[in-house]
């Protein structure tokens, strides 16, 4: 027997994903991100890398964060998964750019470091969601 909260393809995949979905999600990333960036801390003390090579691994991060949360929400969504995946990116990058200046950090010193950081967080998540 359907229920009426089924689609009308009857395939009992959602439309969209819920919003329970999409904050686990975001909540996973971050979490990856917490211990992608706690491994790169380590390689910093380390290795005495340069502030070049630092700033490349954080936007790695970035990109891989956003490409899997991307690709993940664009499996649960089941169609235009590419704009689900840039939505991700987008709440990924408003989420850190909204702590960094709530605990006073700059998530990226200057305009176009915080354009490119924008940019990754859109790019990969989409990218991940075409690839979903």
């Amino acid at each position: 027997m359907r229920h009426s909260s089924d689609n009308a393809s009857g395939s009992g995949r959602n439309k969209f994903p819920a919003v329970s979905a999409y904050i686990r999600m975001l909540c996973i990333a971050y979490l990856v991100s917490a211990l992608l960036l706690l491994f790169l801390a380590f390689l910093l003390l380390q290795m005495k890398l340069g502030s070049g090579p630092v700033r490349a691994m954080v936007y790695a991060i970035y990109a891989i964060v956003c490409a899997a949360g991307g690709f993940l929400i664009g499996k649960s969504s089941g169609q235009r998964r590419f704009l689900w995946g840039l939505l991700f990116g987008a709440f990924y990058f408003l989420i850190l750019l909204g702590v960094s200046f709530a605990i006073g950090r700059a998530i990226c010193q200057g305009s176009g470091n915080l354009m490119a950081a924008l940019g990754i967080c859109l790019a990969a998540g989409c990218v991940g969601g075409m690839l979903s």
